[in-house]
């Protein structure tokens, strides 16, 4: 657990009124002194040592705001620290955050062992029979507790407590919840603040000297906290070394060993690398079910964690056949458990990415009340469903109310996370496709190339989020007009977008459309039915036919054969399927069965059917009248179109009148 934030700051949220404590509690009748230290540059008070022994119990009051931590020295053993105790009281929420940490000395096993809140009496973090996988040991936390309370028990030495260990959702009245991996310790989250030390680094110079492997895997990580400065290749050269040192040390399957891997992947996902880590995933995912079984809270954790790099590569069916395995560990854990919250999520992501919104929406719908009572309206994981709820909506093409769950959560995400925190850059991206889909085009473009710009900075060039970025501002300008500059952007990011994610991913996909809509309006008519018939088997072969994203390449195609090559006939019909398969997918009322339904009308038009195509159109700029209103550009356009085909009509009876 990284305990470091500011005390002022924290101060200011903390519901905590009274003094906070630590009451140490020893099994064995050796003597040990306690020395704690305060995190730098937090503001917290100095704690003096104290003495514990002869299996007694001693209580140290803390302020209501302190962050550090603590460790034991046997008497007559050289006064070096080993395990961990790591606290954080009156930090974000209100909440007390608690951890045994064996980042300095995980064989330091008869000195800090276990901790828990004083009237929960059940350990919580550490354990009694070391190596000990409910204890923290790399610079990326997983395993942080948290609760309400403000008094603490840690137990020292050998021995038993004569209490078993129970995990947080055993226990309805306890309080305290487990955050998963990928699922990150709220301390990353928090926003940089300069002269603050989030990784203890200062503490680990002075400890451990300058060159100890854990000094220096310290000094590579703790970019983690600092957003916009992080370094990903000195993070992934540093996890690969400690992962390479673990191996030898302590052998292949070690827990120790395992979790290193997977930072390592994380490292890896975070530059874009999903093979690769896809690679190491599937390894320690096979090594803890060899080890710990199925069931072990571990493997489920290794199991989320690979789905998430499948999800990532747009690898959508594995994904669901791994969440679909882990139905019984959601259910053993319940509802309420902040591991079951996580995959339920991760599960509607997949139906989003399948097209499936409406059972989308449905599983946000049931996610967010519960998730509001676990874990808070301001918490960043909270804010991260809610968020994908808004998406969900942009996908429905419930755009006014899209706006204003973006909107919300941008704002709660600048005042937890800060303005260039990832997640908050995401806000801002989503915020800015909703004000495009409703038709505020320039204030769209701005925004996305303020994201733009902030990603470059935060990650790299060639990082999937920034080639988002890249790919929205693109689209910004192709719908106003600006197609050389639009066509120039495409062309850098799909070729960016190939290399990094490969030729089938469905964002390299999505690239190819939008440069072949991009030659559509162009002129360049062969080019883009070539481009369009490749994405189109492409889409097939790796989303499906009845996915949201083929049916849209289908959309582009057949629009593209009624401008550009007169082929009337085969442009209905098409047009026709991707209606009927639209009405049934996203309902009548969806902008993009509208979009159909407009396109349908226009065919009937160019083939002189009249009537028909004056009852299409008419339907779609009734529909897009009530979806979007009087003023959208998409409401104008129905207008015009329907205004054509009367004239037509109206020109049509006048010549038939004339030849009678």
């Amino acid at each position: 657990m990284h305990l470091a934030a500011s005390a002022m700051a924290l101060a200011a949220t903390s519901a905590v009124a009274n003094a906070a404590s630590v009451t140490f509690w020893t099994l064995d009748n050796k003597t040990r002194t306690i020395y704690f230290t305060a995190n730098e540059g937090s503001g917290s008070s100095t704690i003096p040592s104290v003495t514990v022994s002869n299996a007694k119990k001693k209580t140290v009051e803390f302020p209501d705001v302190w962050v550090g931590n603590f460790y034991a020295v046997q008497d007559g053993a050289e006064n070096k620290p080993g395990m961990l105790g790591e606290i954080n009281f009156g930090s974000w929420g209100g909440l007390t955050y608690f951890d045994v940490s064996a980042i300095v000395d995980p064989k330091d096993q008869d000195n800090v062992k276990q901790m828990w809140p004083k009237s929960a009496q059940v350990p919580m973090s550490g354990c009694e029979v070391f190596p000990c996988n409910n204890a923290y040991y790399l610079p990326d936390d997983i395993q942080t507790k948290t609760t309400k309370e403000n008094d603490l028990i840690t137990i020292l030495g050998s021995g038993s407590t004569g209490l078993n260990f129970t995990h947080p959702a055993d226990s309805a009245a306890n309080p305290t919840f487990l955050l998963e991996s990928r699922m990150p310790s709220i301390f990353w989250r928090l926003p940089q603040r300069r002269g603050m030390d989030f990784r203890l680094l200062p503490l680990r110079r002075r400890l451990l000297g300058g060159r100890q492997p854990l000094t220096l895997m310290n000094m590579s990580s703790r970019a983690v906290m600092s957003i916009g400065q992080r370094n990903y290749e000195e993070d992934e050269a540093s996890y690969g070394e400690t992962l390479m040192m673990r191996r030898e040390l302590l052998g292949n399957n070690d827990p120790y060993t395992l979790i290193t891997a997977d930072h390592l992947a994380e490292v890896l996902v975070e530059q874009g690398k999903y093979e690769k880590a896809e690679v190491i995933y599937r390894e320690t995912l096979i090594r803890r079910q060899n080890v710990l079984g199925n069931e072990h809270r571990d493997t489920a954790t290794s199991a989320n964690n690979l789905a998430l790099v499948l999800i990532d590569q747009g690898k959508y069916k594995d994904a669901k056949v791994i969440y679909d395995s882990l139905a019984e560990h959601r259910e053993a854990l319940g509802p309420t458990d902040p591991a079951t919250l996580m995959n339920l999520n991760n599960l509607a992501v997949i139906l989003v990415g399948q097209g499936k919104y409406a059972e989308a929406e449905a599983m946000y719908c049931e996610m967010l009340p519960l998730s509001r009572v676990v874990l808070g309206d301001m918490h960043p994981d909270m804010l991260t469903t809610k968020n994908n709820f808004a998406a969900v909506l942009t996908r429905l093409g419930k755009y006014a109310d899209a706006q204003a769950v973006h909107r919300e959560v941008l704002s709660s995400r600048r005042e937890v996370l800060g303005d260039d925190h990832p997640d908050t850059l995401k806000s801002a991206n989503d915020l800015a496709t909703v004000l495009a889909r409703l038709g505020s085009y320039e204030d769209a473009e701005s925004m996305h190339r303020k994201v733009l710009a902030s990603r470059q900075r935060v990650h790299c060039r060639n990082h999937p989020s920034t080639l988002t970025s890249a790919s929205n501002v693109a689209q910004d300008l192709a719908i106003q007009g600006k197609f050389d500059e639009a066509e120039a952007m495409h062309h850098e990011v799909l070729a960016l977008r190939r290399r990094v994610l490969g030729d089938k991913h469905p964002s390299t996909l999505a690239s190819r459309n939008s440069l072949a809509q991009v030659f559509a309006s162009q002129g360049k008519y062969e080019e883009a039915e070539t481009m369009h018939h490749e994405t189109f088997r492409l889409s097939q072969e790796v989303l499906g036919n009845d996915h949201p994203n083929t049916i849209m390449v289908r959309s582009n195609l057949a629009v593209l054969l009624l401008v550009s090559r007169g082929k009337y006939e085969e442009a209905e019909a098409m047009n026709r399927a991707v209606l009927a398969a639209r009405v049934d997918m996203l309902g009548n009322k969806h902008p993009d069965t509208l979009t159909t339904i407009n396109n349908l009308g226009v065919v009937l038009v160019k083939q002189g059917k009249y009537k028909e195509a004056e009852t299409k159109l008419g339907e779609a700029f009734a529909s897009r009248q009530e979806v979007f209103g009087d003023g959208h550009p998409f409401t104008w356009s129905s207008i015009n179109n329907l205004a054509l085909v009367r004239r037509l009509q109206q020109e049509n009876m006048e010549v038939s009148c004339i030849i009678k």
